[in-house]
């Protein structure tokens, strides 16, 4: 890996607009965000514009010019000197919104909070290595259009499931759209590192 804070574009992926992770670690919080709208509707998002991994570049401006990062210019000592925060890892997240359900979850994707003592609540570290287990509801009839899998649109609720040789996999509204997307086979059509990593994980999901 390269050195913290010049982590390049292969190194990292983008777990929402404007938030990168390390590779390891954007996994694992994906399934994390997903399983919480799965099991409990709930929408976790890390803070903008600095919550994920922090450039060198963006780690000088946040002292330089800390209003732009929603900190008090006076508590800028707060803050750990350039280049010693582990977001220059990718490793790092500040949760803002599920901060609640990742406590009580996020052990489970190898998330725990590490800045308790700094007064940091929504700071958590993800270890990039926690086996991550994907839940999908084994299909007891298999048909013959099963090789690879497909959208399923569910009459009843219009819930959007991946349909396998092996398992069914509910997917979120960002998932849908992607996977509409990459059945169009369109060659026009370009996918980042982030977007292909997904199809893959979805492919591998369901076709066990």
């Amino acid at each position: 890996m390269s050195a913290p804070g010049y982590l390049t574009p292969a190194e990292l992926t983008t777990v929402q607009p404007g938030v990168e992770l390390a590779n390891a670690v954007a996994r694992n919080f994906l399934a994390m965000r997903d399983a919480a709208a799965e099991e409990d509707h709930v929408n976790v998002t890390i803070a903008l514009p600095a919550g994920g991994y922090r450039s060198h570049a963006l780690d000088v401006d946040m002292h330089t010019h800390p209003q732009k990062y929603n900190i008090n210019p006076a508590l800028t000592s707060g803050l750990y000197p350039v280049g010693v925060s582990k977001h220059a890892l990718g490793t790092e997240v500040d949760i803002v919104a599920g901060l609640a359900w990742v406590i009580k979850n996020g052990a489970r994707f190898g998330f725990t909070r590490t800045e308790v003592a700094k007064g940091d609540l929504n700071h958590f570290h993800g270890d990039g290595t926690t086996v991550v287990a994907v839940t999908a509801t084994p299909i007891t009839e298999q048909r013959e259009d099963d090789d690879m899998p497909h959208i399923m649109i569910e009459d009843k609720t219009n819930s959007q499931w991946l349909v396998g040789t092996n398992a069914r996999y509910h997917l979120t509204p960002d998932d849908a759209a992607l996977w509409s997307r990459w059945e169009k086979h369109d060659p026009k059509d370009r996918f980042n590192t982030a977007q292909m990593d997904r199809i893959i994980v979805l492919q591998s999901t369901v076709n066990k």
